[in-house]
Protein backbone atom coordinates (compact mmCIF):
# COMPACT_ATOMS: atom_id res chain seq x y z
CA UNK A 1 0.00 0.00 0.00
CA UNK A 2 2.74 2.05 0.77
CA UNK A 3 4.16 1.84 -2.91
CA UNK A 4 1.21 3.42 -4.33
CA UNK A 5 0.58 6.19 -1.59
CA UNK A 6 2.71 9.19 -1.74
CA UNK A 7 1.23 10.57 1.52
CA UNK A 8 -0.29 9.31 4.27
CA UNK A 9 -4.29 8.58 4.73
CA UNK A 10 -6.59 9.58 7.12
CA UNK A 11 -8.88 6.58 6.29
CA UNK A 12 -8.20 2.78 4.90
CA UNK A 13 -11.79 1.19 4.14
CA UNK A 14 -11.63 -2.32 3.47
CA UNK A 15 -13.79 -5.49 2.78
CA UNK A 16 -10.96 -8.40 2.44
CA UNK A 17 -12.53 -10.91 4.14
CA UNK A 18 -9.93 -11.36 6.73
CA UNK A 19 -11.71 -14.28 8.51
CA UNK A 20 -10.47 -16.42 5.82
CA UNK A 21 -7.05 -15.11 6.23
CA UNK A 22 -4.15 -16.54 7.70
CA UNK A 23 -2.47 -15.11 11.22
CA UNK A 24 0.30 -14.18 9.88
CA UNK A 25 -1.24 -12.51 6.63
CA UNK A 26 -4.00 -10.41 8.42
CA UNK A 27 -1.33 -9.30 10.62
CA UNK A 28 1.17 -8.27 7.35
CA UNK A 29 -2.02 -6.74 6.20
CA UNK A 30 -2.69 -4.62 9.28
CA UNK A 31 0.81 -3.43 9.62
CA UNK A 32 0.58 -1.77 6.34
CA UNK A 33 -2.83 -0.28 6.93
CA UNK A 34 -1.01 1.10 10.37
CA UNK A 35 2.17 2.49 8.22
CA UNK A 36 -0.16 4.37 5.86
CA UNK A 37 -2.21 5.86 8.52
CA UNK A 38 -1.51 9.39 9.39
CA UNK A 39 -1.59 10.56 13.57
CA UNK A 40 -5.67 9.98 14.19
CA UNK A 41 -6.09 7.95 11.70
CA UNK A 42 -8.31 4.94 11.49
CA UNK A 43 -9.12 1.88 9.45
CA UNK A 44 -12.80 0.74 8.44
CA UNK A 45 -13.04 -2.89 8.22
CA UNK A 46 -16.41 -4.34 6.74
CA UNK A 47 -17.20 -7.74 7.41
CA UNK A 48 -20.06 -9.90 7.74
CA UNK A 49 -19.18 -11.88 11.37
CA UNK A 50 -17.76 -10.45 14.66
CA UNK A 51 -15.01 -13.66 14.16
CA UNK A 52 -12.55 -11.38 13.85
CA UNK A 53 -12.73 -8.92 16.33
CA UNK A 54 -10.41 -10.79 19.16
CA UNK A 55 -7.81 -11.01 16.41
CA UNK A 56 -7.95 -6.89 15.33
CA UNK A 57 -7.87 -6.00 18.97
CA UNK A 58 -4.48 -7.74 19.02
CA UNK A 59 -3.53 -5.45 16.33
CA UNK A 60 -4.90 -1.95 17.21
CA UNK A 61 -5.65 0.04 20.68
CA UNK A 62 -8.63 0.78 19.81
CA UNK A 63 -11.37 -0.82 18.11
CA UNK A 64 -15.05 0.25 17.86
CA UNK A 65 -18.15 -1.91 16.31
CA UNK A 66 -20.82 -0.50 14.24
CA UNK A 67 -23.59 -2.35 12.60
CA UNK A 68 -25.62 -1.75 9.55
CA UNK A 69 -28.80 -3.57 7.93
CA UNK A 70 -28.85 -1.56 5.08
CA UNK A 71 -26.61 -4.12 3.88
CA UNK A 72 -28.06 -7.30 1.90
CA UNK A 73 -26.48 -9.57 4.43
CA UNK A 74 -26.50 -7.44 7.91
CA UNK A 75 -22.82 -6.19 7.71
CA UNK A 76 -20.14 -5.49 10.86
CA UNK A 77 -18.49 -2.25 11.09
CA UNK A 78 -14.88 -2.22 12.74
CA UNK A 79 -13.52 0.91 13.29
CA UNK A 80 -9.78 0.56 14.45
CA UNK A 81 -7.65 2.98 15.84
CA UNK A 82 -3.83 2.43 16.15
Amino acid sequence: MSQLLNEKADVVISAVPIAALSDLLMERFYRGVQRILREGGCCIQLQLSLLSYPKLKKLFRTVDIGFTMMNTAPMFIYRCKP
